[in-house]
């Protein structure tokens, strides 16, 4: 009987209707949460403050300032921690960085280390990003959390492309903003670019990322030129934490949306 459910299994029609149904019916990934610029830039500036760090958390946040600002991965700055899985040759080397002689430098030494002279792997740099940020956010935080930033910012998707190593436009799929904002950037290709006016004073300009009118700041509405609605200027601010997130122009009483990480004003 097994031979025969085998043989039928690896029928290629067969076949081809399991891996259609899994297609079909398959769950949707979990996205990790992107990890806020605001978070990382404090964390770094405590750092700063305290002279008392011991080797090993600076490690981490030479990690973490890399990871966020390159939109790495994890697995891009740890190994495995399955010993086979292991290529130390995928490691980031440390040709371009500069290191004291009384430092850990040795001979033919990766370029993050811990001060036991083993390298990090992903359980240890994920224990750590959960002691510092809590368990919402993983390994994969800092690419989302990096690309989100950088749209925010303005940068133009070729630019996110080329700093995250993206060969297509999967990038787009890291980016966790509020849908309608999602939508405007990508249709028009070219972050702070899209013509609108203000409908307070009627002064023309671009329409920014944080959606302020250089003279109302936060208490006008930006219109787009072309006549499309207006866009509520106190419902998108940069990306923030801990708080609960609508779409552009929703008062504070309309449902959450989901994957989205604009800070509610």
């Amino acid at each position: 009987m097994g031979s025969t459910w085998e043989e039928v299994r690896s029928d290629r029609l067969v076949w081809a209707a399991i891996v259609g149904g899994q297609k079909l019916w398959r769950h949707a990934p979990l996205q990790a949460k992107p990890l806020p610029f605001e978070l990382v830039n404090s964390l770094l500036d405590c750092a700063l403050a305290n002279p008392l760090l011991d080797y090993d958390l600076l490690c981490f946040l030479a990690m973490l300032a890399l990871g966020f600002s390159a939109c790495a991965r994890s697995g891009k700055l740890t190994l495995p921690d399955t010993i086979r899985f292991r290529d130390t040759e995928k490691l980031p080397d440390r040709d371009s960085v500069v290191i004291s002689k009384s430092g850990f430098r040795r001979s033919g030494a990766k370029l993050f280390l811990l001060s036991t002279g083993s390298p990090l792997t992903r359980t240890w740099f994920v224990m750590r990003l959960h002691a510092e940020f809590g368990r919402a956010y993983s390994g994969h935080s800092l690419r989302s959390g990096g690309a989100t930033h950088y749209a925010l910012r303005g940068f133009l998707p070729a630019e996110i492309q080329r700093i995250g190593h993206w060969k297509s436009a999967a990038w787009e799929e890291y980016i966790c903003i509020s849908p309608e904002l999602n939508m405007a950037l990508l249709a028009h290709r070219n972050f702070g670019e899209l013509n609108c006016i203000c409908t307070a004073c009627g002064e023309n300009g671009h329409w920014s990322i944080d959606m302020k009118c250089p003279q109302h700041k936060r208490h006008s509405e930006w219109k787009s030129k072309s006549g499309s609605s207006a866009v509520n200027a106190n419902a998108v601010t940069e990306m923030s934490t801990n708080h609960t997130i609508y779409s552009i122009g929703e008062s504070s009483g309309a449902a959450p949306l989901r994957n989205t990480y604009v800070n509610k004003v």
